[in-house]
């Protein structure tokens, strides 16, 4: 019989103080638990014996696992295979035994399945018992091996030392090996490792243990939970829970940023950091067994929809009880947030079975549709679920409670303030977004590449004006000032985004200037101004110096393509959607080009791999190629249904939606800036200090964050910023939030017959009163409070999109006409700007010229049919794109308008563009 089976069950260690009043264990270190499992037992006892050590200690290790006593586990697991292993071949009677009883040989053969199908866990325990000792400081000595020998049982004195076995030839295999820090329990059974199942399945979980029961580590039960008031750092520094665990020379532990935790590894943070686990199984489940854990909840699958986001499932909360409420509520200050299963292993995006598309919402609500109170760092799914938490701990340390029968009805929740129009990037991946595998990736990649176009250099343009502007000397004169007029200065990052993408890569460093030689007598320009006019102390103009295009790519020269597009039953939507893209002729120009694919991240996750990027210039070169009247974009339209199941079908879609898909898809085909982490949060005395900052250098700084982790020409050309201020009216408390948007999403005031865009506009950024039942958290107060509210533009893009909401909730169709101008102007809904300001998305003045919009033909969202009539610069005239029929039209009609697109020009630029 083994000795441990006749010793009180201890840890062997000393104790430390948890936050529950109770112990937690210092395990000894990993080379005494490996000497202590050489004690014991008499290796030179007859093989019967032998079997029998063996065999009891397997089935003692299975049993101290299950109370959660690791190290005990791990010397008897040890023990069991150094007899199994080691002792019994080396045995000088085995061989002769084992042919003459097969009974002993099946004896071994099953022990050692027995073994083998626990080596990988007592792999991951023994790694768990290394990092303890490196945080706990134990030391491996001989006294310390002395000690423990003498408490957990001495070699019997009767029993004779173990002799070296007489010199014979043996297989290599079968040499004993010496313990050292090198040895793995892996490399020791990789040569009989064999397929196993364990021991027997788990088939249920088991009630709360008794009150006797103290499960190993900070898993302490709860009376209440109060938000979480400790960081990782106070946690690591608290003198009553880490002073004897952590001294003050270790490591400061770091965080992981993933979608996926192995149970090791979450054993290991439970005591560490403040952690939100959410039991994603049903209730009745979750009081039968969860994870012994102070901040442990359940959130039903059954609760969740597609495309629900956090805000709505803290609402669905209803039922539960009041502190899983509080729990949730205070979700964006744990230092993580874990959940799972029964036994799930696949990582985002999961399978596609329910449970896979369930997990997804989850994941999705907590990390891309959570904008009230993100997350420190992206939820994490545990690896196996909780049978695989039940195998590592045992199957005793989960805890049971009555919440079925405690849940109160009719709470009310604490309401947020709700955005009244959404203006923020969309980061969803779509309705049901589903990546591409590399096989997947790899064939539309190449049906993408079959399919590309070569055009012309000079596509859609005024041919015989170029040709004569370029050889103008004037043009010659403009790429090559005079030396006198180039002011060499320190390479800056540009802030403000050019009109039109440079066909190749900016240097980080301007290269040096061509200079030619001074004319050899003064020379009159075509434009009759003398080279006498320029001096070498002319200042550089600010047009001197900006980036070269090529006059084919000036907007007055482009003339839109006059190409159709075939509808396959209801994609009027796409159609018109691609039309006004088409016409966004920065966009179109950027695709036009090769040089966009040096750009494509292939490892996005959240982009399509490239492929969309791809498909969508090859759509675009085969519009402006121009050869044809209609084209049939199937290639696009099927990856379109691949990429979203919301639009794999053949019904009528929301054109804004398929807008928001498309972008954000190129945006991150190309985001350069995609694989950086993610910054910290602010604390609140660096957000009570921003408050106190200049408006204008927070922007730009909050902008900064954004651009941290999200970059690419897309972003460039749509994206803006907007800033929300919130006024506590009790204590004058304020706190302002910055986000980006692509568009601007605006309410149609139903009061009147009809209305303006600039009302909408009004109505969009003025103040609003959160009254109690829709109020605010005041951080000061610590309750709700009625608050102001106020929205303000505060970075202008370069290409303004907005929409008209003409959809109310139930779908039906807002008829009311709004009149939009051809020249719009924002500065009435922008802050103040400064002369002085160098970033042209913060300066004035803020002009647009409408050149695109989409209009809705219908009385309901589902129904209906969408064009979209945009402006031909080339031409001084508008076009009206009908799917497959492109006819010539008037300025844009106000009714029926659902996204305007306007693009910023200079104080004169409306009048150019023959839009005056």
């Amino acid at each position: 019989m083994s000795a441990a089976a006749s010793r009180p069950a201890s840890n062997g260690g000393v104790g430390r103080e948890n936050g529950a009043g109770g112990t937690d264990p210092v395990y000894d270190h990993i080379d005494s638990l490996k000497a202590r499992a050489r004690r014991g037992y008499d290796a030179q006892a007859t093989i019967p014996q032998l079997l029998h050590t063996a065999e009891t200690a397997v089935s003692q290790a299975q049993n101290l696992r299950s109370f959660g006593r690791l190290d005990q586990a791990f010397v008897e697991f040890i023990r069991a295979s150094n007899v199994a292993l080691e002792d019994i071949p080396a045995h000088p009677d085995w061989a002769q035994l084992s042919f003459d009883f097969p009974q002993l040989q099946q004896r071994h053969r099953v022990l050692m399945n027995r073994i083998n199908g626990q080596i990988d866990h007592y792999g991951r325990v023994k790694q768990l018992i290394v990092e303890d000792n490196k945080r706990s400081g134990v030391a491996s000595s001989q006294q310390n091996g002395q000690q423990n020998g003498q408490q957990n049982g001495q070699r019997d004195g009767n029993v004779r030392p173990r002799s070296r076995p007489a010199p014979s030839p043996k297989p290599e295999k079968l040499h004993g090996r010496a313990l050292s820090d090198v040895d793995t329990l892996n490399t020791r059974f990789a040569s009989l490792r064999k397929p196993s199942e364990p021991d027997s399945p788990i088939h249920g979980l088991p009630r709360e243990p008794p009150a006797a029961y103290n499960p190993a580590r900070n898993m302490q039960t709860m009376d209440s939970v109060a938000p979480p008031r400790h960081t990782a750092r106070s946690l690591a520094s608290s003198k009553r829970n880490r002073t004897e665990a952590f001294p003050s020379f270790a490591p400061e532990p770091t965080l992981p940023d993933e979608t996926t935790i192995s149970v090791e590894r979450l054993f290991d943070s439970l005591p560490r950091y403040t952690v939100l686990l959410i039991d994603f199984r049903p209730r009745a489940e979750f009081d039968h067994g969860h994870i012994f854990h102070r901040f442990c909840m359940c959130i039903e699958p059954l609760q969740l929809r597609d495309g629900m986001s956090a805000e709505q499932m803290a609402e669905s909360l209803v039922l539960s009880t009041d502190i899983e409420q509080d729990m949730f509520a205070q979700r964006a200050k744990y230092d993580m947030v874990v959940y799972y299963d029964n036994s799930s292993r696949m990582p985002y995006p999961f399978s596609a079975t329910d449970e896979g598309r369930r997990l997804r919402w989850l994941h999705e609500a907590l990390n891309d549709y959570n904008h009230e109170m993100p997350l420190k760092r992206s939820p994490m799914l545990l690896l196996g679920g909780l049978d695989a938490w039940a195998e590592m701990v045992g199957p005793q340390a989960l805890q049971g409670s009555d919440t079925l029968e405690r849940v109160q009805q009719g709470r009310r929740l604490i309401k947020r303030e709700s955005d009244r129009n959404s203006v923020r990037i969309q980061r969803r991946r779509g309705r049901d977004y589903n990546p591409l595998n590399k096989q997947e990736a790899a064939s539309w990649q190449e049906r993408a590449r079959a399919e590309s176009l070569v055009l012309p250099p000079t596509p859609g343009l005024i041919e015989a004006a170029e040709k004569d502007y370029e050889a103008t000397i004037q043009e010659f004169n403009e790429r090559f000032p005079e030396p006198g007029q180039v002011v060499e200065r320190e390479p800056v990052v540009a802030t403000n985004v050019p009109e039109y993408p440079s066909l190749m890569q900016s240097p980080e460093s301007p290269p040096p200037v061509p200079r030619r030689p001074a004319p050899a007598a003064p020379r009159m320009s075509y434009t009759g101004v003398s080279d006498r006019a320029v001096t070498g102390t002319t200042p550089l103009t600010r047009t001197s110096s900006a980036t070269y295009i090529p006059p084919r790519y000036v907007p007055s020269n482009i003339r839109l393509p006059r190409t159709g597009l075939v509808n396959f039953g209801n994609t009027c939507y796409m159609n018109a959607t691609l039309q006004a893209l088409s016409a966004t002729v920065p966009l179109s120009v950027y695709f036009l080009d090769d040089s966009f694919r040096a750009q494509i991240q292939r490892d996005n996750w959240r982009g399509s791999k490239g492929v969309m990027a791809e498909l969508y210039s090859n759509l675009i070169r085969s519009l402006w190629k121009g050869d044809v009247d209609v084209i049939r974009p199937t290639t696009f339209r099927s990856f379109v249904r691949r990429i979203c199941e919301a639009f794999n079908n053949d019904e009528q879609q929301d054109a804004k939606e398929f807008f928001d898909l498309l972008l954000d898809q190129l945006h991150e085909d190309v985001n350069s800036k995609w694989r950086r982490t993610p910054l910290r949060a602010l604390t609140e005395a660096e957000e009570a200090r921003r408050e106190r900052m200049a408006k204008p250098l927070v922007c730009k700084t909050e902008w900064n964050r954004f651009t941290h982790r999200s970059q690419s020409y897309i972003q460039s050309v749509f994206a803006g910023q907007h800033s929300s201020k919130l006024v506590c009216l009790s204590c004058n408390f304020t706190s302002t939030t910055y986000e980006a948007f692509t568009s601007i999403s605006v309410e149609i005031p139903t009061q009147n017959d009809h209305t303006t865009l600039h009302e909408c506009l009004t109505s969009y950024c003025k103040e609003e009163v959160l009254i109690t039942d829709n109020g605010w958290l005041c951080p000061r107060c610590k309750t709700t409070r009625e608050a102001l509210k106020r929205i303000t533009i505060t970075r202008a893009p370069q290409v303004l999109v907005i929409h008209l909401k003409r959809f109310n909730a139930s779908g039906h169709k807002v008829r009311i006409p709004v009149t939009f101008p051809l020249d719009l102007s924002l500065d009435p809904f922008m802050p103040p700007s400064d002369e002085k300001e160098e970033d042209d998305s913060m300066r004035s003045p803020f002009r647009y010229a409408l050149y695109a919009v989409v209009y809705h033909h219908g009385s309901s969202e589902k129904s209906g049919h969408y064009t979209t009539t945009a402006f031909d610069p080339g031409r001084g005239r508008w076009w009206v794109y009908n799917d497959r029929f492109v006819e010539l039209g008037r300025s844009p009609k106000w009714e029926g308008a659902y996204i305007l697109f306007y693009r910023r020009v200079g104080a004169s630029m409306v009048d150019k563009m023959g839009l005056g």
